[in-house]
């Protein structure tokens, strides 16, 4: 099918374009980046990583409304991609967007329970340190790095908390 990650792969080309355009956005050179990555999406519309890569050269060239729209994008092609869904978490963060970063993590978690990341993230997001998170969702004795508020936090008052 057009538009994929595998039709994209099979061109040495458009995979070259989609490496440098990766390698601008690294280096801060947004704008560039920003330019290959419009290319990219309109000739590969279905690739989430394109989508993604696109929102974070937007918000670095500041445009938050193409930014938006491309997190969105790839919401709408990977909802089950806790990956994917954690990361875009991070970027609604940068961006001051809480509700949407809240929403990302809820996703991740419901799409992959175990994903530890997702879990982490989402613990974090509504205010507990990421060590209680570990703790919680790993069951990794954190006790001893815990600040001392979080002593005796019991793991059933946590999970009942992130319902």
């Amino acid at each position: 099918m057009p538009g994929t990650l595998a039709h994209l792969e099979r061109s040495p080309r458009e995979v070259a374009r989609w490496q440098k355009a990766q390698q601008q956005l690294l280096s801060g050179q947004c704008g560039p980046a920003l330019a290959a990555y419009r290319e990219l999406v309109r000739k590969y519309p279905a690739v989430p990583e394109l989508w993604f890569e696109l929102g974070s050269a937007a918000a670095g060239d500041l445009d938050f409304g193409l930014a938006n729209h491309a997190y969105k994008r790839v919401l709408e092609l990977s909802p089950n991609n806790a990956n994917l869904l954690v990361m875009v978490g991070r970027q609604y963060q940068g961006l001051r967007q809480l509700d949407d970063a809240r929403t990302s993590f809820e996703r991740a978690v419901a799409a992959d329970p175990a994903s530890v990341d997702a879990r982490i993230s989402l613990a974090s997001e509504r205010g507990f340190p990421p060590a209680v998170g570990i703790q919680v969702f790993l069951d990794v004795p954190a006790v001893g790095r815990l600040p001392r508020m979080w002593y005796g936090l019991k793991r059933r008052d946590v999970l009942e908390f992130l319902q």
